[in-house]
């Protein structure tokens, strides 16, 4: 004799419905509460900008407590309500990310724009400073150098006056010596 009669359900795959059920209805929360791109978790694979119901449906993490089912199990007839909550879950969830991607491309224009006008004006002004200052440090370390040599030139000619006259004296003196 078959353990149940036609048209019973075990209580395993009553729990299965249950759970799949609720983890639709914690899915359709999660995704609500989600307002930007660094808020999805990182369990919940997406492609490019979109969240699709596929990808939905295989999520799982069991910290938060979501479980993977079919599309199938998804489609059931019990699951229709929650179905239905995680259908504009998801689409709601696009429209943000949308959004807040088109208002963080705005701003990062709106930034480029602002830079261009003042601030490059102010970068040409500073770097044509900038040139005459370097410039101007360049003549000064030429000028330097030239001393230098000039010096290192009438160095040598003391230099050599002295051993000239250093031996012309000591010649002497040792002539007077003898």
């Amino acid at each position: 004799m078959a353990k149940f009669q036609k048209g019973q359900t075990s209580q395993s795959v009553i729990l299965k419905k249950k759970m799949i059920t609720e983890s639709m209805i914690r899915k359709s929360e999660i995704l609500n509460s989600i307002k930007h791109y660094d808020e999805i978790p990182d369990s919940l694979t997406t492609s490019k900008s979109t969240i699709t119901k596929t990808m939905v449906n295989k999520w799982h993490d069991d910290s938060l407590g979501v479980i993977r089912y079919s599309y199938n199990s998804s489609m059931t007839e019990h699951n229709a309500l929650a179905l239905r909550e995680l259908s504009v879950a998801i689409e709601d969830l696009n429209l943000r990310l949308k959004k807040s991607e088109a208002n963080k491309n705005k701003n990062v224009a709106t930034k480029k724009t602002r830079l261009t006008t003042h601030d490059i004006n102010e970068l040409k002004r500073e770097n044509e400073d900038l040139k005459s200052a370097l410039a101007e440090v360049y003549r000064a370390y030429m000028q330097l150098l030239d001393n230098c040599r000039e010096d290192e030139q009438i160095d040598k000619a003391y230099r050599k006056l002295i051993l000239d006259q250093a031996r012309i004296l000591g010649n002497n003196r040792l002539a007077l010596i003898k």
